[in-house]
């Protein structure tokens, strides 16, 4: 595929209604491949094997204008062109009848299911209909005939020429570079989605279609609980289904069909650039990317409970009850910044800096940041969160107070400790995140401390990064193991 994946199809022995249809759906946001039915033969004919990513099907019921055939006869009428056009690995999809003869629907339900199990392929998850008439402008009037069948002939000639439009419009995409590159990697990316629950749903294709939609929802309930635990699930239902899945569309990512296709794409779009190095961006784009890839900004309305990378504004009374007896601004100053006392007073910029340290202060904001909990987040008990310690600074501020002035020094900044993120372009300023990895706090609740508050939260990566650089700088003991010397 080009671009994403075809998620719907209709087919219909009616040109006009086809093209009523598909036009619909286009105007709801939803791509739609159309099949005109002509005496058993699909025009366009579908893929080989099927379409793979379906999610919804139309279908007319009466395909070769005999909708008073018996049921067993109309089922095989209408099977025959689905099992054309559904892949044997589809799967959730609902079979849409969109017809003026609803009240067949009940009785054509079942033997259209028995056939399509009959052919080996996924029965729907739901099976419905539209009324058509409701919908579209029918077409069944004397004035429309003439028109239906020029544009059936128009639609044959369309379907011999579908694969020389397709040619030319990949060679545009291909020339376009950025265009060809986000093609193939978008749609690399929702065929990995849609393989990723294709193969969850394999688990309950066994059960009875009935029972195959409660089924599945119950299982994807399962994953988002056992993925963030029941209370997290509960809350945020949809974060919870991502984490849970997420591993396996990295999977399916680099394993999926479109995935040799994607490579070629990128690569000749990217290689060239790639060779060159990084490219010296713009501060400002520099910036944005950090906000993007370093932290998650959390809704409006902020969260209530802790959970893994939340960076918490705390209150004055708070930061006197996690222990900075010396107060905040010391702690700062001696711990974070770069005191302009500790210059010589013969350095030329002690005086200017020592002017300005009172007004960097009340610029920069304490932070607390979570790295991990003594147990499993998912369970969301009252227990032990590790807190680091850290100061958001204005980065007009980061040259002159946080970085070190000793250019011997193996960190650039004031202390060994300190790990700095960002820049990020949020709140009142552009703002880097100085994190002071070996002072935490210990905090026993699930609850973010009153009057405290938080609008974002690190990403897993950075998380793990800043545990990473904490453990070697703790003072705890290593571990003893001592192995039996075979002889």
């Amino acid at each position: 595929m080009i671009f994403s994946p075809v998620r719907a199809i209709a087919i219909d022995n009616n040109a006009l209604e086809l093209v009523s249809i598909v036009n619909g759906l286009a105007a709801q946001g939803i791509a739609c491949s159309a099949h005109l039915y002509d005496l058993g033969d699909l025009i366009p004919p579908p893929p080989r094997e099927g379409y793979e990513h379906l999610r919804l099907a139309f279908v007319d019921i009466n395909l070769q204008d005999a909708a008073d055939l018996e049921a067993k006869n109309l089922a095989s009428i209408i099977t025959s062109a689905l099992a054309r056009a559904i892949s044997k690995n589809s799967g959730p999809y609902c079979l849409i009848f969109w017809t003026s003869y609803s009240q067949r629907v009940d009785e054509l339900k079942p033997e259209v299911e028995r056939q399509l199990t009959q052919k080996g392929i996924p029965l729907p998850s739901l099976v419905t209909h539209m009324a058509k008439g409701d919908l579209i402008p029918l077409t069944n009037g004397r004035e429309a005939e003439a028109v239906n069948t020029g544009l059936h002939t128009h639609i044959e000639k369309q379907a011999a020429l579908t694969h020389l439009l397709g040619e030319s419009i990949k060679n545009i995409v291909d020339q376009s570079g950025a265009v060809g590159a986000a093609s193939a990697w978008e749609t690399l990316l929702s065929e990995a989605a849609s393989a990723t629950f294709r193969e969850l749903f394999n688990e309950v294709r066994h059960k009875p279609s009935s029972e195959q939609a409660t089924a599945f929802a119950q299982l994807l309930a399962t994953v988002a609980i056992e993925a963030t635990g029941q209370k997290n699930a509960r809350d945020n239902p949809l974060s919870a289904l991502t984490e849970g899945l997420l591993d396996l569309v990295l999977d399916h990512l680099k394993e999926g069909p479109a995935s040799s296709a994607a490579e070629e794409a990128v690569r000749s779009t990217l290689l060239g650039y790639i060779r060159a190095g990084s490219a010296d961006l713009p501060s400002a784009t520099i910036s944005k990317l950090n906000r993007v890839f370093q932290i998650e900004l959390l809704p409006e309305q902020a969260p209530q409970h802790i959970s893994r990378g939340l960076i918490i504004t705390p209150t004055q009374e708070l930061l006197q009850q996690i222990g900075l007896e010396e107060g905040w601004e010391r702690f700062i100053w001696k711990e974070v910044l770069h005191d302009p006392l500790r210059l010589k007073r013969e350095d030329p910029k002690r005086a200017d800096l020592l002017l300005k340290k009172d007004a960097a202060t009340q610029r920069i904001r304490p932070m607390l940041v979570e790295v991990g909990a003594d147990c499993d987040h998912a369970q969301r008990k009252p227990r032990s969160h590790r807190f680091l310690l850290a100061a958001e600074v204005p980065s007009d501020l980061v040259d002159t107070f946080l970085a070190s002035s000793d250019s011997g020094r193996r960190s650039p900044y004031v202390s060994d400790a300190i790990e700095v993120l960002g820049p990020w372009p949020i709140g009142r300023d552009e703002s880097v995140l100085a994190v002071c990895c070996k002072r935490f706090w210990s905090y026993q609740l699930e609850n973010i401390p009153t009057g405290s508050k938080s609008i974002m939260r690190l990403r897993g990566s950075l998380v793990d990064h800043l545990l990473h650089r904490y453990s070697t700088l703790a003072t705890r003991p290593g571990f003893i193991n001592l192995r039996s010397i075979q002889r």
